[in-house]
């Protein structure tokens, strides 16, 4: 699922935002709070808060059902992806994605039709405090598009 997060402080809108990447959340920051309503927040926790509870709030939310997306299906084309089951259908045939094959489609499907530099990519995916390579974003992105091939090639 795709979060909208604001905070003003910026290094702990990145320590959370990461927290909330390895909880398979997709993360957009901002620095404002006015802009985050203007944008549709719904909830808010007020500092300090613990991550767990933090985490409750977006299980609620998500609970709470509402308009997200199509049922929580994202659409493009003749592919629908359900970002929560990692299931990607077209014509009928099903593919189950990896969690970051998932969170990569996601993420590729929310800013479409604009692109993303790989850096981007890496960003939003893996944060700026990580051990992993930049080969994790074309790795990826590679084995997406094998699975994109072989759901097209299924009909």
């Amino acid at each position: 699922m795709k979060v909208l997060l604001i905070e003003d402080d910026e290094m702990l809108a990145e320590a959370v935002s990461q927290i909330l990447s390895k909880n398979n959340y997709t993360v957009d920051v901002g620095y404002d709070g006015e802009y985050g309503l203007d944008c549709g927040a719904d909830d808010y926790v007020a500092k300090p808060f613990e991550t767990e509870e933090l985490l409750a709030r977006l299980r609620a939310v998500v609970r709470r059902g509402g308009d997200y997306h199509n049922e929580g299906k994202l659409t493009y084309g003749d592919l629908t992806f359900n970002p929560q089951t990692k299931e990607i259908e077209r014509n009928g045939q099903i593919l189950i994605l990896s969690t970051k094959e998932g969170q990569l489609l996601e993420l590729l499907m929310e800013y479409s039709p604009r692109s993303l530099s790989k850096e981007q990519i890496f960003e939003k995916l893996w944060g700026y405090d990580t051990d992993a390579a930049d080969s994790h974003v074309e790795n990826h992105v590679s084995l997406l598009r094998k699975k994109l091939r072989q759901i097209s090639k299924n009909r």
